[in-house]
């Protein structure tokens, strides 16, 4: 199967060596016809939709309109291209970040619209939720096989380490290695309660090129 990746520069795209891709300076999914230039050039059967803005914590607190817009405009451009194009099957990223900080644990696909997202990260987490919800509507309206997955916190290959940018993981490893060579203490926010799961990027890649083919529910999957 002929598979396409959005944000194949980005930590998950960039090691889904099995699918051709493109990053953001190509095509700016931001607007519909980037969409369909993409979609139209590369002429995929399956997309895997990795494509999105992200940020650390403090980019996530300083810019939420942007976080929300920019993530809006690119997940539905993304699906309807997709649905223009004849694309009949997109698996797409959403984010631990759609939870409620209060949901019970362990974080199910039954809780994704339970209560509203972390505060920290609403903005971005209502516009994962949407793309599960747009997801949903295609797969009723029109018997297109768009579902999601919902990683937990990905670290590996090609991460960013940007201390402004990048996420938990990277962000952390970061914030060592200039302790250490400044020898500073190292910091860490949080009151020591907190609890984080990280996924490798090599097994996210086992887990689409399992999806792709076998997981056809209209249901997101953990």
């Amino acid at each position: 199967m002929r598979t396409l990746v959005t944000g194949k520069s980005g930590t998950v795209g960039s090691n889904l060596t099995t699918c051709t891709g493109f990053g953001s300076e190509k095509y700016d999914l931001r607007e519909i016809d980037g969409a369909l230039k993409a979609f139209a050039y590369f002429r995929p059967e399956a997309i895997v939709h990795c494509a999105a803005v992200v940020g650390g914590l403090d980019e996530h607190l300083r810019f939420k309109k942007k976080l929300f817009y920019d993530n809006m405009l690119i997940n539905l451009n993304v699906l309807e291209a997709a649905r223009f194009c004849g694309v009949r099957r997109v698996l797409s990223f959403l984010s631990s970040c759609i939870y409620s900080d209060t949901a019970s644990l362990p974080l199910n696909e039954n809780n994704v619209h339970a209560g509203e997202p972390f505060k920290a990260y609403y903005p971005y987490g209502y516009s994962k939720r949407m793309l599960e919800v747009q997801s949903r509507i295609y797969y009723e309206e029109f018997g297109l096989t768009y579902n999601c997955v919902i990683p937990t916190n990905i670290y590996g290959l090609n991460d960013n380490f940007n201390i402004e940018t990048g996420h938990v993981l990277g962000v952390l490893i970061h914030k060592c290695y200039n302790a250490k060579k400044e020898g500073k203490h190292f910091y860490v926010w949080g009151d020591g309660k907190q609890e984080r799961e990280f996924l490798f990027t090599g097994d996210v890649s086992k887990i689409v090129n399992w999806a792709i083919p076998n997981y056809l529910d209209k249901e997101p999957l953990v």
